[in-house]
């Protein structure tokens, strides 16, 4: 389950630092693995 503040936080994100797409991609990876941790 993807809380709905995390999914606006991350298109906040894209949307706030377009060109560092990597960034976004970086914060998804890690919250990933947090919910399989978890």
């Amino acid at each position: 389950m993807i809380p709905n503040d995390m999914a606006e936080r991350k298109e906040t994100a894209d949307k706030i630092i377009p060109e560092t797409m990597s960034n976004s991609d970086i914060f998804l990876n890690n919250f990933m693995v947090t919910c399989i941790n978890v």
